[in-house]
């Protein structure tokens, strides 16, 4: 008996080895510098083929520095680079934030590209999902000051998970670029959740929780309105979000802090790309009475509690503030559209009234005056008056009744209808 396990451990020892060595020389000659091209030009055509959809938008550009294997069946990317170029301003646009960073500040300045910076990411395949046909991918990045993991399906299987923890707000070019430099400062944890049916996250299920930590807003040196206004105490900001059939909606997305609140509901429809995925979110807030009373600065901007005038913010040229004063003293705003190029609208208490339907139009010639300016080409005479229409009205009538009534006897029909036809 032990020989014939000896036999058996020495035949079996010969394709171990093998596997062995094929996965350690496959390990160490692994062609990484092809695979880093191969990453760059895949992600570079899939920028073209949203160039010929978008021809206006400048696509994104992705840099990779180092590029090596990661234990077993994984890689590991250092120094990875991604720019996102600044996409071209609509006229309807409406953005609150940049409102108030730009209201006063003279001559805007260009809008510059922003460059979110990875230092190191890993991405690893699990082996024993393998062996029934699932591919599940475990990452990990250290960015933005802090570190991101989780696991992502590559197929129509699997569930999304991603934790957060101590991202840093002000490392993140793309808000920083989206408040038009106003510093911000806070550490954000959490964890999202999805599970895709069939593959699209367009009917996934799932849950967010993020929170922010020690938000502070400005810096005491960006100005605003020509003057520097002091740093704002935000406090703690909680999102907490629940996703049922690729629809996000928002539970809790608050923040009470010193100088500063914050409060907010709608949903988000999710979309398999996150571009596309739409927003209608109505949010408000305001600065607390001791933050605008602390300086002559802030009392000048955001008006002195109390104060009859109004505050610099809100009758400034093109400020959306006025319209989005509520009666409670905050700043109500309704954010909508695809997430890469929301509109912010004002929708407080001040708002404009919705212009009347059917107003005429000169480039068209549509509108409540078409119709008369038609007649008026024409040679339509005047509308008649009220008793000319009445007097028209009444023969007519007359005209009527007499057609009807019968004739009388004894009276010869009338044929001259009839005479003229014989002639």
């Amino acid at each position: 008996m032990k020989a014939k396990l000896l036999r058996f451990a020495k035949l079996a020892l010969y394709p171990l080895f093998y596997l062995f060595c094929l996965a350690l020389f496959g390990y160490l000659t692994f062609p990484v510098d092809q695979l880093k091209g191969r990453i760059v030009a895949e992600f570079d055509r899939i920028q073209r083929e949203g160039k010929r959809l978008r021809p206006n938008e400048q696509p994104m550009r992705l840099q990779i520095g180092e590029l090596d294997t990661y234990w077993l069946s994984g890689v590991e990317v250092k120094n990875a680079k991604l720019t996102i170029f600044p996409q071209p301003e609509r006229k309807k646009k409406r953005a609150a934030l940049s409102s108030l960073a730009s209201m006063g500040a003279g001559k805007k300045k260009p809008s510059k590209p922003s460059v979110i910076t990875i230092n190191r990411v890993t991405a690893r395949v699990r082996i024993l999902p393998l062996l029934v046909g699932d591919v599940m991918i475990d990452f990990g990045a250290e960015a933005f000051g802090g570190e991101l993991s989780g696991s992502v399906p590559y197929g129509d299987s699997g569930d999304v998970s991603v934790e957060i923890a101590g991202a840093q707000l002000g490392d993140i070019e793309p808000l920083t670029s989206m408040l038009q430099g106003i510093p911000i400062r806070g550490s954000a944890s959490g964890s999202v959740t999805l599970a895709p049916k069939a593959g699209r996250f367009s009917k996934a299920d799932g849950k967010l929780a993020l929170q922010i930590d020690n938000v502070v807003l400005g810096d005491g040196k960006a100005e605003l309105q020509g003057v520097a206004l002091p740093a704002a105490q935000v406090g703690q900001i909680v999102l907490e979000a629940k996703v049922s059939k690729g629809l996000m909606r928002i539970d809790n997305f608050s923040a009470s802090g010193r100088d500063f609140e914050l409060d907010a509901n709608g949903s988000v429809k999710l979309h398999e790309t996150w571009k596309r995925a739409s927003a209608d979110v109505y949010f408000k807030f305001k600065f607390t009475d001791s933050y605008r009373d602390k300086n002559d600065a802030t009392r000048g901007l955001l008006g002195k509690p109390g104060a009859k005038y109004k505050p610099a913010i809100e009758i400034a040229p093109g400020s959306p503030f006025r319209k989005a004063k509520t009666t409670d003293g905050f700043y109500r705003f309704h954010a909508s559209g695809r997430l890469d190029r929301l509109d912010f609208e004002a929708s407080g208490a001040g708002k404009s009234k919705p212009r009347r339907r059917g107003k005429f139009n000169r480039s068209t010639g549509r509108g409540r005056r078409a119709l008369p300016s038609l007649n008026r080409r024409l040679g339509a005479t005047k509308k008649p008056s009220p008793a000319a229409v009445k007097d028209r009205s009444t023969e007519k009538k007359a005209d009527n009744d007499a057609a009807k009534r019968p004739p009388k006897r004894g009276a010869e029909p009338d044929r001259s209808g009839e005479d003229e036809a014989a002639e």
